[in-house]
């Protein structure tokens, strides 16, 4: 029987997470100086910038996210400095983070070496194939939802007697929901269940103590800054009303039928049935089942309200502890000649999404660098590299509008607005209005990507966008065309000057919530 476990060989499982770490660098380093698009890596990115200057979040500038993951990257730049390449090592950092991590947990779970390094390189495969190498503060959440599972998950083995992994869980999953705080408070919610039970008052206590470390640290210095009541109104009650409404797409949408991470779940859910089937008598004491049961099921809802592939790898490393505990089981079970037909055809498998991993880090490699302030990157959307050329002899105070968080950042200019997305039925009338008034007072030239400026396509992204026009965003578009004229148009870019000051009545068309 093929059973390479831990227990058995302990060297092996030292071996194997330097195995892990190393091939994820290795996996990651075509794609260290590729930026597959201008979007949202650039939001955490613009902002600890912002924070460097002074700016206060919330009060200063506009963020719908808690304020974790922009001081883990001003802290960064603080330490390493804000160039390119160092943020990508950040980037670097935190995947391999999650590859290890994920590593220990399915460890944790499953005993079994060789399963839990060879989930832990499938996933590092998946990220970089439907996200690329980037910053995103869905990755800082992955990393310390998996630093509490694993915590978590090391006390269920251990039992009562280990008495720190409860509060180094809460403290991690706390992390977490400062980050992302959906995604962080399932992380909190399932890590919990391997605290609870019998006799676990004092250790289910220290648990949430952990928990509330952070949150009550980074609410003090919201308070600090005087921005409580802005940070709720962009945190709290932004996401709650706006949000949601245009995000919903099929589960596991995106990508080609043969992306094998379309079929990660599902397959879970049967091995997982199939293990009930096998020890039904047993289930109901299993301590690591239940935790990591709980653990998939958070990563499965983490990934809602936009479950595409691009959701679902950021949210799987949850899932791989139960996923990889049931493989484990399964594999004792078979005969050695079932386990190498299964072996012989995961492979098979996996190939397409392999070969999609060479031609994409190939393409990375090959593409032109620009050179940007933070450093030479290479720019992968039509037209981006000529923009960025025009825009590095250009000082005038500059408007990107309406999605690319990234080109503030790259450019080393300061956006001419609160706001550095805007998105129809997403963004506010009041919004709108805000920062027609912020470009009335100082913007002379505005970046305008064509690409996400088209509603059509923008439905495409957003299929749950409904299909009336939005007034607001309408009334936005005219008001600055009014004032500015294309000046250079290359690819999906534009650049618009100003034709003359602005009157001071342009804004005064917006209305209320319906529009202009």
């Amino acid at each position: 029987m093929i059973n390479a476990t831990i227990d058995e060989k302990p060297w092996r499982g030292w071996i194997a997470i330097f195995a892990v770490c190393s091939v994820t660098v290795l996996l990651c380093m075509p794609f260290l100086r590729n930026i597959a698009w201008l979007g949202d890596e650039g939001v955490l990115l613009d902002g600890a910038d912002r924070m460097l200057r002074g700016e206060r979040i919330y009060s200063d500038f506009f963020e719908f996210l808690p304020p974790g993951g922009f001081l883990l990257v001003e802290g960064w730049f603080r330490v390493a400095g804000s160039s390119f390449v160092a943020e990508r090592i950040l980037a670097i950092l935190t995947i391999t983070g999650i590859a290890c991590f994920t590593y220990l947990c399915c460890l944790q779970s499953s005993k079994h070496v060789l399963i839990s390094a060879a989930a832990a390189l499938a996933w590092v495969i998946w990220s970089q194939l439907v996200w690329s190498l980037q910053i995103s503060h869905h990755w800082f959440t992955t990393l310390f939802s998996m630093i509490s599972a694993w915590a978590a998950l090391r006390r269920g083995r251990a039992g009562l007697a280990s008495n720190s992994m409860p509060f180094l869980s809460g403290l991690a999953a706390g992390a977490a929901a400062m980050i992302t705080p959906t995604r962080g408070a399932l992380a909190a919610i399932a890590a919990s269940i391997a605290f609870m039970g019998s006799g676990a008052r004092q250790v289910f206590l220290s648990f949430v103590a952990g928990c509330a470390v952070l949150p009550i640290l980074l609410l003090l210095f919201i308070e600090s800054q005087g921005s409580l009541v802005a940070a709720f109104a962009d945190v709290i009650v932004f996401p709650a009303t706006q949000y949601s409404s245009i995000q919903s797409v099929p589960f596991a949408a995106g990508g080609p039928i043969s992306n094998s991470l379309k079929y990660t779940y599902p397959i879970t859910a049967f091995v997982m049935a199939l293990v009930f089937v096998l020890r039904w008598r047993s289930v109901s004491r299993d301590q690591i089942l239940w935790t990591s049961t709980a653990l998939a099921l958070a990563g499965v809802l983490g990934a809602f309200p936009r479950p595409d592939l691009v959701h679902i790898a950021f949210s799987l490393p949850l899932s791989l502890p139960l996923s990889t505990y049931c493989l484990a089981i399964l594999v004792n079970r078979a005969s050695r000649e079932l386990i190498y037909l299964v072996a012989g055809l995961v492979p098979l498998f996996y190939l397409p999404d392999i070969f999609n991993f060479y031609w994409d880090a190939k393409h990375a490699l090959q593409t032109k660098l620009t050179h940007t302030p933070p450093g030479d990157v290479a720019l992968r959307e039509d037209g981006a590299a000529d923009l960025v050329d025009q825009l590095n002899s250009d000082s005038a105070s500059t408007f990107f509008y309406p999605y690319m968080p990234m080109l503030p950042y790259l450019t080393a200019k300061e956006q001419a607005a609160k706001y550095d997305v805007f998105v129809p039925h997403y963004t506010t009338a009041e919004q709108y209005r805000e920062t027609c008034a912020e470009i009335t007072a100082g913007a002379s030239v505005i970046v305008l990507n064509t690409l996400w400026d088209n509603e059509d396509f923008l439905r495409k992204v957003f299929p749950s966008m409904t299909a009336r026009e939005d007034q607001s965003k309408k009334g936005f578009d005219e008001a600055i065309r009014k004032e500015f004229t294309p000046a250079w148009e290359g690819g999906q870019f534009q650049i618009l000057h100003r034709i003359s000051k602005i009157p001071e009545d342009t804004c005064s068309t917006l209305r209320g919530e319906t529009g202009f």
